[in-house]
């Protein structure tokens, strides 16, 4: 039951901001590849200050998206109530 409980505010987080798994793993790989390509490009000075905004934001982002799992997480296990009891009814 727990696991189909985080399962389902995995699935409902992915959902509130659009997205699935796999284009979260790919942006983020993306974003990985964009940094390594400056850093060997020899533009790694010129995008310190980028990179810290572009870090704080991304921070920023961790919180929002975790405090929206955490949400996800409470409400999951009503929601899984409510349709296996719509489900038998």
């Amino acid at each position: 039951m727990c696991k189909s409980i985080f399962k389902r505010a995995a699935r409902d987080t992915l959902q509130g901001i659009g997205s699935t798994l796999g284009t979260a793993i790919r942006n983020a790989i993306l974003v990985v590849l964009a940094l390594l390509a400056v850093r060997w490009l020899g533009g790694w000075e010129q995008l310190s200050e980028e990179l810290k905004w572009v870090i704080s934001s991304l921070i920023a982002l961790a919180v929002v998206l975790v405090g929206l799992f955490i949400f996800h997480l409470i409400r999951a296990p009503v929601l899984l109530d409510f349709e296996k009891k719509r489900n038998l009814a």
